[in-house]
């Protein structure tokens, strides 16, 4: 019997999913790849249940029953009450209500109502479980690695296979049916595998993490997010969904087909998705990093960029002030010869020492100008000395 409170799980968190999923880097993709025959028939029956509801009439309810269920049902109570009449009439007949006749035909009388409770709860249930079923289908919710026999037997047992399944009801008002000559009881039935898209997406969540973190994996970083992996996908369901649902950037389809053929077992299919998964979150790493460095390299060669050309400013207005003072200023043409080559020699030191103080650009240009300056003041002075010391001579 089909868990019903799981399916409207998957409804929520699968709605999310596709809101989020298809934006996300280094998730999952929709790449054309020859379908697997697994996902072919489940494929099929989701479009026959799709199309069934598509052309049902609104006001109509497709829980009804067909006549041929109506008749086995009124079959079941019409027999069923004789058994009850039956029993009541003996009880009547009987004055000591401690012999054992007498508790036989009361346990008649209280099995007979426990069936029709029984069998109440059950059809609703199933029209219940019935609901649930169509619109998982339209929805899309139930896992493409569900196997085709349990796929099948789930829809002639809810009315959308192509052979409908009959059925039948047990004495104490259980309801089983027929699936092509096997006796499936509804309180045994296996449900259908869900889509995980919890895990699918928190899968893609990390992934995004770890790309927009941009830091390299190593082995220890590696090791435990494999942990994480065998700690998350526990069911063969989720292995199945994971495998046959949601195609990443890794290569499933090998899988499928192995795990279709009977070439691998579910534990095998296990250890080799999670072995993708760890290698793809180390891609994902990488990529993330290498981007990140080539930003960082961007905006280094910008900035160097910047200060070369504040440099160059800077020195361009110191030339053009220092040209300014001195065509203001009366020199002796020799010694402005000297001082404009002594200032010349001296700048690169100055632009050197300028750069490897960190500061701004603004407070760089300012230190340059005051550097030159004093070397032009220091050098004026010691040519004025030369030339008093020459005129005592």
């Amino acid at each position: 019997m089909a868990n019903n409170q799981l399916i409207q799980g998957a409804k929520a968190t699968g709605k999310k999913f596709l809101d989020v999923g298809a934006a996300v880097a280094g998730g999952f993709d929709n790449k054309q790849r020859p379908v697997n025959p697994r996902v072919a028939i489940n494929k099929e029956i989701q479009s026959r249940v799709n199309g069934y509801m598509s052309k049902m009439k609104t006001d109509m309810d497709f829980t009804n029953f067909s006549p041929e269920e109506t008749a086995t049902m009124r079959d079941f109570l019409i027999g069923k009450r004789k058994q009850y009449t039956d029993a009541a009439k003996m009880v009547a007949q009987l004055s000591d209500s401690t012999s054992p006749e007498y508790m036989k035909y009361v346990d008649i009388m209280n099995g007979v109502n426990n069936s029709f409770t029984n069998l109440s709860k059950q059809l609703g249930t199933f029209k219940e479980g019935k609901v649930q079923y169509a619109e998982g289908q339209e929805q899309n919710i139930f896992s493409k690695g569900t196997t085709p026999s349990l796929a099948e037997q789930t829809a002639s047992i809810y009315g959308f296979g192509e052979n409908k399944a009959p059925f039948n009801i047990s004495e104490n008002g259980s309801l089983g049916f027929n699936v092509n000559g096997e006796q499936v009881d509804y309180n045994d039935m296996a449900p259908l595998g869900l889509k995980d898209y919890k895990l699918g997406l928190q899968i893609i969540n990390d992934n995004e993490a770890a790309y927009k973190q941009g830091m390299l994996q190593n082995a220890n970083s590696l090791d435990a997010y494999s942990i994480q992996l065998q700690e998350a996908i526990r069911t063969p369901d989720q292995i199945q969904s994971m495998i046959f649902d949601f195609n990443s950037n890794i290569k499933t389809d090998d899988l499928q087909d192995a795990i279709t053929n009977g070439d691998i077992d579910i534990q095998g299919a296990k250890t080799e998705l999670i072995k993708r998964l760890v290698n793809s979150r180390n891609e994902v790493s990488q990529k993330g990093y290498n981007e990140k460095l080539a930003v960082q390299k961007a905006k280094l060669q910008a900035s160097d960029a910047a200060a070369a050309k504040d440099r160059k400013d800077a020195n361009d207005e110191f030339d053009r002030r220092l040209a300014e003072k001195n065509a203001n200023k009366p020199t002796n043409p020799a010694k402005k010869s000297e001082l404009e080559k002594h200032l010349f020699e001296q700048l690169p030191a100055i632009q050197s020492l300028a750069a490897g103080l960190g500061l701004s650009a603004k407070d760089e240009k300012d230190w340059i100008q005051i550097e030159m300056r004093k070397l032009r003041e220091e050098f004026e002075k010691n040519a004025k000395k030369e030339g008093k010391n020459s005129k005592k001579d």
